[in-house]
């Protein structure tokens, strides 16, 4: 998951924006309650992309679909809250592109970046 909002000035080096500390409180408190963990646990500024497979592409450059695992596939990446609401979803990369070049492309790192 990823606490992020465009409301708050503390950008990372990545350009993204992160919650305010009450905002991220709130939230911590809820995914620790969802998942009955204890409340010190650190949760927050995580990201992760996911990988949906597909048939092999019969397009001219198809292979760039293959992942790591040797799997066809698109990638996908969701932020959600507490509550299990997404709060930005992008999709459609190649499954062989990188977690970190996927947030790159999205509209959630423009936005941290061009505020």
């Amino acid at each position: 998951m990823v606490l992020m909002s465009l409301d708050d000035e503390r950008k990372t080096k990545y350009g993204l924006v992160w919650l305010s500390d009450e905002r991220k409180e709130n939230l911590k408190r809820g995914f620790c309650q969802m998942q009955g963990i204890d409340g010190t646990a650190v949760i927050d500024r995580t990201i992760h992309g996911t990988h949906v497979n597909i048939k092999r592409p019969s397009v001219m450059h198809g292979h760039v679909y293959c992942n790591r695992k040797g799997d066809y596939s698109n990638l996908v990446q969701a932020v959600y809250d507490h509550q299990k609401k997404f709060i930005d979803v992008f999709c459609g990369k190649a499954g062989s592109v990188y977690d970190a070049r996927m947030l790159k492309k999205s509209s959630l790192y423009d936005r941290g970046c061009n505020r």
